[in-house]
């Protein structure tokens, strides 16, 4: 019987150790998860978001308003998006 058992226990061993393995590999979106957390935590945000001022501040608002100019399209031609056709080949 003890024979048995010790048998058993070196048949189960690499079956445990393979599951601490499994276990410690990162699995697909771990990180993304781990980003989204921080994120939604706040815990690395800072205490005065980084401003601009100035000229460039100007520049950036003046850039903005100028994109009202013209109307969104309801569609844009498939032509502006991929030169050749787009097959993907």
């Amino acid at each position: 019987m003890r024979k048995l058992s010790i048998i058993i226990l070196a048949l189960a061993a690499p079956l445990a150790q393979a599951a601490d393995e499994a276990a410690a590999t990162p699995q697909p979106g771990d990180e993304t998860r781990a980003w989204v957390q921080l994120q939604t935590s706040g815990s690395a945000s800072v205490a005065t978001p980084p401003t601009t001022e100035g000229e460039v501040a100007e520049h950036v608002y003046q850039r903005y308003l100028k994109s009202f100019d013209h109307p969104i399209p309801l569609y844009l031609p498939r032509q502006t998006f991929v030169s050749g056709g787009g097959s993907g080949q």
